[in-house]
């Protein structure tokens, strides 16, 4: 009797480990490219990529939110931006290859402000989402 209490208490502890371990890892996978939206209000925005998947238009990012992707492999070829003012921004393909060009990262964060477009990387993603909690 009491070698099968240990057992359903071993069976019972692994299970809390397991369900902790994948509550930490997660779901959430995230690939990049990723956009940050760092104006002080809503931007809207059209993404467009150089591979086979549509464009994303319409995209409402509210301030100080981020755009996530959930396939691998994706490059970024255009981005519209309306401003929180309305006025309209594009960055093209020949942005973002001036920026890679520049400054060389392996998970490519695209930032957006009233400065412009700027590449950051997984370390900047981290600091954004920890400065919004």
């Amino acid at each position: 009797m009491a070698l099968v209490i240990i057992n359903l208490f071993m069976i019972m502890k692994y299970c809390v480990f397991l369900i902790l371990c994948l509550s930490l890892v997660g779901c959430d996978l995230v690939y990049p490219p990723v956009i940050l939206n760092e104006y002080a209000g809503s931007i809207e925005i059209s993404v467009s990529f150089t591979n086979d998947v549509p464009t994303q238009t319409g995209l409402k990012l509210p301030p100080k939110t981020e755009f996530i992707q959930r396939r691998k492999g994706m490059v970024i070829k255009e981005i519209t931006v309306r401003e929180p003012s309305g006025n309209l921004r594009l960055y093209q393909q020949s942005d973002f290859e001036d920026a890679r060009s520049k400054q060389k990262v392996n998970f490519e964060v695209w930032i957006l402000s009233e400065q412009g477009l700027k590449l950051g990387n997984k370390e900047d993603l981290k600091k954004f989402r920890m400065e919004k909690h």
